[in-house]
């Protein structure tokens, strides 16, 4: 019975160090990174300049960091995987001292949809270093998911992202 526990939990901390797609019977959690390697269910893209920063405070060192003084860019988390229907919350990775956005703002779309869900904002400065939670959870029906980040200021940071129920 032993070796079964640390079996699961080996195999859950495998799933949560790693990314991707994690679930069990109450609850799942659907991670990417920015530029997601093969392990993640996901792709990311961008309007505006993202420029590739490294630094071993970001999660798994990289992260993108738009840098500009006018104008609106977009970063965007694709996943690629069906997403079952319900209440998801929306947690940003924010550890890097170069994120300054004071209102970085986030959206959710849904594949059933015809528009983006906003969620909440957050001010990238002031938040504490780590996993933070943005805004209110929202509702998705089942389908494909998509994660917007909208930087108002210079130096918005995009990094790794999680939906979770």
């Amino acid at each position: 019975m032993g070796k079964k526990i640390m079996f699961s939990f080996a195999f859950l901390l495998g799933g949560i160090l790693f990314g991707s797609t994690y679930e069990s019977a109450s609850a799942a959690t659907h991670a990417c990174d920015n530029d997601p390697s093969s392990i993640y269910s996901c792709s990311t893209y961008s309007t505006g300049t993202w420029t590739l920063n490294y630094s071993s405070s970001n999660y798994n060192g990289d992260a993108r960091l738009a840098n500009y003084n006018t104008g609106s860019y977009f970063y965007n988390w694709a996943f690629s995987n069906y997403i079952a229907g319900g209440t998801w919350n929306l947690r940003v990775y924010l550890a890097n001292s170069s994120f300054i956005d004071p209102n970085a703002r986030y959206y959710v779309y849904n594949s059933n949809w015809l528009y983006d869900e906003y969620v909440g904002s957050i001010n990238q400065f002031a938040a504490p270093t780590g996993w933070s939670y943005v805004g209110v959870p929202v509702y998705l029906p089942g389908g494909y998911n998509r994660v917007t980040l909208q930087s108002s200021q210079i130096n918005t940071g995009a990094d790794a992202i999680t939906l979770s129920n």
